[in-house]
């Protein structure tokens, strides 16, 4: 997709796959080339070899005529196919595909040829740049990522929490009983929304502290990577639900509850100070977004001009985040375009970087802030596809995109197949990031689930942060 760049002065100052239960990669080489594969069938008429190169991906096998999948090999297989059967081979993965050899060449994951007596094709998958793990979480999708106070990772899906650490992405911790969205809060506890339920969690150990009805509501379709509710330096958490924007204490208990005089965008962020921010309709104009501000206590704070609401950003599918030093970064996109800019605490516009795209209407987008003046930002590829892919900018605290991840879908030639990822959440930690969401392909028996995917600055061969 070709896209038009214009940069403004946005200068962010500072502050072994196994894919029948998950993926990650680890530091075990995958098998060179001159290994003798004594116990593949090569040269056995009938029969397709595959070797499969790397951890982080995947090969199906199908009947280009009738559409029939004939084998899905995670490591080097056989698969028996009829001579003459004109065949495709699929290569999805979350991560990088390199290149095929052998029967298929090039750098497209899809291929396409006629069976002859037996063959062999070799995929060679690999990691992006900067990638320190791939994780597939299986039968559920990721909803949400937060960095705990020791750098641990927090994920929440439609199936459980997760614990990772994480620069492996390896598991510290499994709760099924609290799915949903998911928020750590400063003593490293973690509240969970899902539908109607907020549930406790201890961060230590993945112990429930308690759940608690929230009675009916909740966000009419919300955008995806925004935060229907954020947790606050002394303990609470506070919700949007609908237009009602409550507070909860650490141990449960509603403190107070408010409602919008606008109508809710459903995204919710709460500086150092514990100023809770919950976004809102501009009055009179459905599209800018506008910040309702409210004390810890539930006090309303004034706008910066009285009577003149500042408009943190141009569109309602919004989100936002707060830096340690409470810039505010702000996510829109809508009319070809997507956005984030970001604000000083009295509300001066700092700078933008804003993207035109080929999507004519609003795309999912995201932001998250880390100690160190770096933010990452990501929004969806292409909505009009099945997985819609994404798009995923790191960016320095002087403004400059460092690093920028293009996760495309993928169509195969026949009967258009589409696999990919969707991005539902990002989150930044000291110089790390992550991205979760949904990997999917449209082969029933491949792999797919939950996606989660870190990356660190230092190997990136740039600055890594001080």
């Amino acid at each position: 997709m070709r896209q038009r760049i214009s940069i403004g002065l946005f200068s962010l100052l500072s502050t072994g796959f196994l894919f029948a239960c998950s993926l990650g990669l680890d530091d075990e080489p995958a098998p060179s080339e001159d290994v003798n594969d004594t116990a593949l069938a090569e040269g056995v008429p009938n029969t397709l070899t595959l070797r499969v190169r790397g951890r982080t991906g995947e090969v199906v096998v199908r009947d280009f005529a009738s559409g029939e999948t004939l084998g899905i090999c995670q490591q080097d297989c056989t698969v028996t196919v009829a001579e003459g059967t004109e065949v495709e081979l699929l290569a999805p993965t979350p991560s990088l595909f390199e290149t095929w050899d052998g029967r298929c060449a090039g750098s497209v994951p899809t291929c396409r040829f006629r069976m002859p007596r037996f063959t062999t094709a070799i995929a060679r998958f690999g990691r992006e740049v900067g990638e320190q793990f791939t994780r597939i979480l299986p039968g559920r999708v990721a909803l949400s990522a937060d960095f705990d106070l020791r750098g641990d990772l927090v994920v929440g899906t439609t199936a459980g929490l997760h614990k990772l650490k994480a620069l492996r992405g390896r598991e510290v911790w499994v709760q099924s009983a609290a799915p949903g969205h998911a928020r750590v809060d400063p003593n490293g506890d973690i509240f969970v929304v899902s539908g109607q339920t907020l549930t406790k969690v201890r961060g230590l150990d993945g112990v429930v502290l308690f759940t608690r009805d929230l009675g009916p509501g909740g966000c009419f379709d919300p955008p995806r990577m925004a935060h229907t509710f954020a947790t606050a330096p002394n303990g609470d958490v506070a919700l949007q639900r609908r237009q009602t924007l409550r507070v909860f204490n650490g141990a449960g208990a509603e403190r107070w509850s408010r409602t919008l005089p606008q109508i809710a965008h459903c995204a919710v962020a709460v500086n150092s100070q514990g100023i809770i921010h919950s976004a809102m309709e501009s009055p009179g104009n459905p599209e800018p977004t506008v910040l309702a501000r409210f004390t810890p206590d539930g006090e309303p704070v004034p706008d910066p001009i009285p009577e003149e609401p500042v408009e943190v950003a141009p569109q309602p599918q919004f989100a936002m985040d707060f830096s340690p030093s409470d810039q505010l970064l702000a996510s829109s996109s809508g009319h070809s375009h997507v956005e984030v800019l970001r604000w000083s605490p009295t509300f001066e516009r700092l700078g933008f970087l804003q993207l035109e795209i080929e999507d004519g209407d609003h795309v999912e987008n995201g932001v998250a802030a880390d100690a160190t003046g770096h933010a990452v930002w990501a929004f969806a590829h292409d909505e009009e596809h099945f997985m819609e892919g994404a798009e995923i900018r790191w960016i320095d605290p002087n403004g400059a995109v460092r690093l920028t991840v293009i996760k495309r879908t993928q169509v195969s030639t026949s009967r258009f197949i589409e696999f990919g990822v969707t991005a539902h959440d990002v989150a930044a930690d000291n110089g790390n990031f992550v991205v979760v969401g949904q990997f999917q392909v449209d082969v029933e028996g491949a792999t797919q689930g939950g996606w989660v995917q870190g990356y660190a600055c230092g190997s990136l061969a740039l600055p890594c942060p001080q």
